[in-house]
């Protein structure tokens, strides 16, 4: 799926609130900082957007409006070294499901610049391999934004 039907799906989702996007240099200072290069699609994103909250789904992102709680670099950082079992460097967090797991880029899989989402589960340890849910970003928004609607 490509990133241009995201963005029309997401312009005419009613429950929604987006960020301003970030700014490339924003992009690069969080690939720096957590050592990971951003898949195209979610880098769009984060250019587009920022962050968001999409009905009951809260998107971590970037960018000089993004709500502390939902600034991925201070939660990626947070998930890496103060929660247990902490997050694997390759794993890039993009939203809590509520119960303390997460739904992430595993950017150890990453194939032309596409990543796998997968769900990390906190409570089957560091060990655990992560489950896919998703061939890429886009397709496991555009997949959550249908089941709100259903």
């Amino acid at each position: 799926m490509e990133f241009s039907e995201l963005k029309q799906r997401l312009i005419s989702f009613d429950q929604k609130e987006i960020g301003q996007g970030a700014s490339s240099s924003e992009i690069q200072r969080a690939q720096d900082i957590l050592g990971v290069i951003f898949p195209d699609d979610y880098a769009a994103f984060l250019r587009e957007y920022g962050w968001a909250s999409i009905g009951y789904w809260e998107i971590y992102g970037l960018g000089t409006d993004v709500p502390a709680y939902l600034n991925l670099i201070e939660v990626t950082l947070s998930e890496r070294q103060e929660m247990e079992p902490n997050l694997p460097n390759t794993l890039i967090p993009l939203m809590n499901d509520g119960g303390g797991n997460l739904y992430c880029l595993d950017t150890s899989q990453c194939v032309d610049s596409i990543c796998q989402v997968v769900y990390w589960d906190h409570e089957r340890g560091s060990h655990q391999q992560p489950e896919k849910v998703a061939e890429d970003f886009t397709s496991w928004l555009v997949r959550g934004m249908e089941q709100m609607l259903s």
